[in-house]
């Protein structure tokens, strides 16, 4: 009953674009790229995290000084498996694609990263360290503390990325300092749309699903985004597509019963702060 404009490709294709530029948190976080084997809901996977150094006074009579240079791992629980399903008359799947997406698909994609984004939310729980008030607004001061404080632990200056909740959001953005900030994005509509600006060296953006005072900076590696392709449903129209550290699989069968066409889109990931010293939580976010 699927027509030859919307196959299950053409629907896990856009489902993908939708979900990979949807996403806000899980793309600023360290994703493993290496999707070469299938994992099942409840698998413990090793991730690999970025290798560090640390610089040695060379000394000629004594030579130099190897360093293990193997990555250190991290593990992670693929333990979310989100899943959104919806019926389609014959008369929708006649729709073009850019209407089937706007009317259907986008909806049903946008609840998946809500899912996404509030477990990856859920790993800012794992980072200890943090400075500001819980009763003070949000300023260009509190970015200062911020970025003082993971200069102390020797963080990265590159890749670093701030998240504020609305409330900080709005405080901050009444700064003046902040006219020129620089707001240019390429990552994405969903990186595009939050963006506030590089501030203290952070790339900021506004966050829904963040608490009132649970605003973050951190350096990526801080953070770690995992998914694995699902397995082929057997026996049904199943296409599953990966890119850039995300998958979603789709499937279509029809209903002889009720005589329309059954669409489940799902997705299997886990998120975990793997590094909370590359972190800083600012608490500032006074209510308003």
């Amino acid at each position: 009953m699927v027509n030859s404009l919307i196959t299950t490709s053409v629907i896990a294709n856009e489902a993908l674009a939708v979900l990979y530029e949807g996403s806000v948190f899980a793309r600023l976080m360290h994703r493993d790229y290496e999707s070469d084997f299938q994992a099942g809901v409840g698998a413990t996977i090793s991730i690999r995290k970025p290798a560090t150094f640390v610089a040695k006074d060379f000394v000629r009579a004594n030579g130099i000084e190897l360093q293990d240079a193997s990555e250190s791992l991290a593990t992670i629980t693929l333990d979310q498996h989100k899943d959104v399903s919806f019926a389609v008359t014959d008369h929708e799947l006649t729709l073009t694609v850019a209407d089937f997406s706007k009317q259907l698909l986008t909806p049903a994609l946008q609840a998946i990263i809500e899912g996404i984004e509030a477990t990856a939310v859920g790993t800012i729980a794992g980072v200890a360290t943090s400075t500001g008030s819980t009763t003070a607004p949000m300023t260009v001061n509190e970015f200062v503390d911020a970025r003082t404080a993971l200069g102390k632990r020797k963080v990265p200056k590159a890749n670093r990325f701030a998240l504020l909740n609305p409330v900080a959001a709005g405080q901050l953005l009444k700064d003046p300092s902040l006219r020129n900030a620089d707001v240019s994005n390429d990552g994405g509509a969903a990186l595009r749309e939050s963006a506030i600006g590089r501030i203290q060296m952070a790339d900021t953006y506004e966050m829904t699903g963040l608490a009132d005072t649970q605003n973050v900076m951190a350096h990526a590696n801080a953070f770690a985004f995992v998914s694995r392709p699902l397995s082929p449903a057997a026996g049904t129209d199943c296409v599953v597509r990966d890119f850039e550290g995300f998958s979603v699989r789709v499937v279509q069968q029809y209903d002889i019963i009720h005589k329309q066409t059954v669409v489940s889109v799902d997705t299997l990931f886990g998120c975990k702060a793997i590094d909370p010293r590359l972190a800083q939580v600012m608490l500032n976010s006074a209510t308003v």
